[in-house]
């Protein structure tokens, strides 16, 4: 199973990074602030852009009023999801680059996210 998902990153690892770096280009700061956006407007445009993506590959998704989203792939009982966040917290310091800009650096990804 790891080789079959491994060689599958591999073939489309250009494409993998070209949304990363959409996705890391959004500065979603949680900001419980903005009316019916429970963490942010620009936080409810990462989680839109990352469903819509996974509509784009076939994937079925639910978008629960900006609070959180889901994309399924499969029915009954295969299933498969993976569950992560699209809120960041501010950048900070320490920085070597613009934190919304993915940085491929020996081999390893920098980006919001990631302080370096």
């Amino acid at each position: 199973m790891k080789e079959f998902f491994g060689r599958k990153i591999l073939k489309y690892q250009d494409q993998i990074f070209r949304d990363l770096k959409t996705l890391v280009a959004i500065p979603s700061v949680a900001d419980a602030s903005a009316p019916r956006r429970p963490f942010g407007e620009r936080s409810a445009e990462a989680l839109r852009w990352i469903l819509n993506r996974a509509r784009e590959l076939g994937l079925d998704t639910v978008n629960v009023d900006d609070y959180a989203g889901h994309a399924e792939y499969g029915g009954g009982k295969a299933v498969a999801a993976v569950v992560t966040h699209v809120d960041v917290v501010p950048a900070g310091e320490g920085w070597t680059g613009d934190p919304y800009v993915l940085e491929k650096r020996d081999g390893r990804l920098y980006g919001r996210g990631r302080r370096r």
